[in-house]
């Protein structure tokens, strides 16, 4: 997957950060929408002659806009053979989501790699003690969610890392 992710940026002249992935798609021809879509936070339709990726409006955060149209961008790039549209919930997207379904797993990862390059990042991260403050400079850097920042570093780290998510307290 990460050999994918960089050979698309490389091919479309995008591999520098941070990767705008509305970008990706214009070099790539799909048209990206953005609409207060109900029941789901991004889709992907293919049809012959035209593409779309949608996200949903409602999603506050552009970094959350940005991790769902990459996650689309992974089924672009491995699923459309076996089918055209996908309409893609928070849980779908949500990195490190409890999902099993091989192919969202697949497209979050594609989107982690697309959106932080493991090539930029590791830059970023060696030589450097595991910390709040230094995850949050990577999620400037590379326009990201904390989450997805913090889930990045945890992988790619040498050091022995968790990430906590409390909700609703």
């Amino acid at each position: 997957i990460a050999k994918d992710a960089k050979q698309l940026l490389e091919d479309i002249d995008l591999y520098s950060v941070p990767v705008n992935p509305v970008s990706v798609c214009e070099k790539l021809g799909i048209v990206y929408d953005e609409q207060p879509y109900n029941g789901f936070d991004g889709t992907l339709i293919v049809a012959p002659r035209n593409q779309l990726i949608g996200v949903s409006s409602k999603i506050v955060e552009q970094s959350r806009k940005n991790f769902t149209c990459a996650h689309e961008l992974g089924h672009y790039q491995y699923d459309i053979a076996t089918n055209q549209t996908f309409k893609c919930t928070k849980e779908d997207t949500g990195y490190g989501s409890q999902r099993r379904d091989e192919k969202e797993i697949r497209a979050n990862e594609f989107a982690s790699e697309l959106l932080m390059p493991e090539e930029f990042f590791l830059k970023e991260i060696r030589n450097k003690e595991p910390s709040w403050a230094l995850i949050e400079s990577l999620t400037e850097k590379f326009e990201t969610s904390l989450q997805a920042t913090a889930s990045r570093f945890i992988n790619l780290t040498h050091h022995t890392c968790w990430l906590v998510v409390v909700k609703n307290l």
